[in-house]
């Protein structure tokens, strides 16, 4: 299991950042819980990169995604505390 605690990684010195970071769309739409098999049948079934869903555990947004090795990845905020 990944653990990234926030430590990031130096900037490439080929880096080049977007011209244009403007907002152009906004989206909003239901999100009930979900358990996160579901939400990773979702991602499938969309054929999306990402999903973003509503976990039935925790109630948190949580965010499933294609990992570029295989397989699926999970992304869940940390707690507060």
């Amino acid at each position: 299991e990944d653990d990234v605690q926030g430590e990031l990684e130096p900037v490439p010195n080929d880096y080049k950042p977007m011209e244009d970071v403007s907002l152009v769309r906004k989206k909003k739409f239901p999100m009930p819980p979900i358990t996160v098999e579901d939400a990773t049948l979702c991602l499938d079934y969309l054929d999306h990169d990402f999903y973003v869903f509503r976990n039935a555990d925790t109630k948190e947004i949580n965010v499933v995604y294609r990992r570029a090795e295989g397989g699926v990845g999970l992304i869940e905020p940390e707690a507060q505390g």
